[in-house]
C-alpha cells in the first residue's frame, strides 16, 4: 500500500537584514520572493544565510540568531524562500543598528514523516531564538508608536508628538521627518550659533 504525503509549506515572520547596504542597488517590492542560501565565505558568520533575488544578486541576510539552525536544516534537504511583507524598511533591533525589511520565511520540505518532524522542531527553535520587534519602526512611513509612551517634556505638559503637530501647523514643516535628522538639524543650529557668538543649549 502506497502512502502519498502532501508537501506542506510552513511559515514564520522574520526580516531581511542589511538593507542599509543593499539599498544602493536593490529596491524591494512587497510580495517579492527571495531564495535563502547558505553563504560559506561570509567573513562575519560562517553559518550566514543570504537572501538572493531572481537575478541572482545577494540583497540581504536572515537574522544571525537563526543562521546556525537554518543552515543545519538546509543541509538536510529543506528549501526556503523569503516573501517580503512590506516594501518599507525599519531599524534593526541590533545594538549596532542597521536597516531591515519585514518578511515571511516559507519552508518547503520533502513529503516524508521525518521532514515533517524536523520542520516542527526547526520552528520551535526559531521561536526560542528569534523574536520579532514589538514596536513598529517603519522608517519609510516613520511610525514611532513608542513616542506616545514618553513622559512630558521638562517644565511642560506637551508631549513630543503634540509639539511636532503644533510645529507643523505653525510653519508647515514636515512632521514625518526622521527623529535622527531632527537632532542633526538642532545640533547644526547650535554649531552655527556658537560660531556667531550666540551659544544656545539644547535640552
Amino acid at each position: 500500500m502506497s502512502v502519498f504525503l502532501k508537501m506542506e509549506v510552513r511559515k514564520y515572520a522574520a526580516a531581511v537584514r542589511g538593507f542599509h547596504y543593499y539599498r544602493r542597488f536593490w529596491r524591494p517590492k512587497e510580495n517579492e520572493e527571495l531564495d535563502c542560501i547558505h553563504e560559506p565565505d561570509n567573513v562575519f558568520d560562517r553559518f550566514a544565510i543570504k537572501t538572493v533575488n531572481k537575478d541572482g544578486d545577494t540583497v540581504g541576510h536572515l537574522p544571525k540568531e537563526l543562521s546556525r539552525v537554518t543552515k543545519y536544516f538546509l543541509d538536510r534537504g529543506f528549501t526556503m524562500k523569503c516573501k517580503l511583507t512590506s516594501n518599507h524598511y525599519r531599524r534593526s533591533p541590533l545594538v549596532q543598528g542597521g536597516l531591515e525589511i519585514k518578511c515571511e520565511v516559507m519552508i518547503n520540505a520533502r513529503p516524508t514523516l521525518l521532514q515533517a518532524k524536523l520542520t516542527t522542531r526547526y520552528l520551535e527553535l526559531v521561536h526560542s531564538l528569534y523574536t520579532e520587534p514589538v514596536e513598529e519602526k517603519l522608517m519609510g512611513e516613520l511610525i514611532f508608536n513608542f513616542v506616545m509612551t514618553l513622559p512630558p517634556l521638562t517644565g511642560t505638559s506637551i508631549t513630543p508628538l503634540e509639539k511636532r503637530k503644533r510645529k507643523k501647523n505653525e510653519n508647515g514643516a514636515n512632521s514625518s521627518r526622521d527623529i535622527r535628522e531632527m537632532f542633526t538639524m538642532a545640533l547644526g543650529k547650535k554649531k552655527k550659533n556658537q560660531q556667531q557668538g550666540n551659544c544656545i543649549t539644547i535640552e
